[in-house]
């Protein structure tokens, strides 16, 4: 799927402009063979303005209390077939360096 990111950004005098229009690569697992992440934005803490519109960092895949992330997915028709087949070693150390902290650091309030 080909997705592109087009941020908007704040001069000084509050005009928006466009400051970045590119694509987004995706990032692939092999433990999960056809599904496709698109990481788009995020932030660790709320944005300010105004604002050039680069990117702030946000390393990890879930958020902190205050961040955001913004992203998408895709899911292939034979999803089911593709993890079933995985070997599950090499496929969670590749998890872990593409996705960095990509469980959610709430689960464990969340299944209560």
């Amino acid at each position: 799927m080909n997705v592109r990111c087009v941020v908007t950004g704040q001069t000084e005098s509050g005009k928006a402009v466009f400051v970045r229009d590119a694509p987004v690569e995706p990032i692939t697992l092999s433990l999960l063979p056809g599904f496709e992440f698109h990481r788009l934005w995020g932030s660790d803490s709320v944005p300010k303005l105004p604002s050039d519109g680069t990117a702030p960092p946000h390393p990890r895949y879930f958020p902190p209390q205050s961040g955001f992330r913004f992203g998408l997915f895709s899911v292939p028709p034979e999803a089911q077939e593709a993890a079933e087949q995985a070997d599950l070693g090499p496929a969670v150390a590749e998890l872990q360096q593409k996705l960095p902290a990509s469980h959610c650091p709430y689960w464990g309030r969340l299944r209560r």
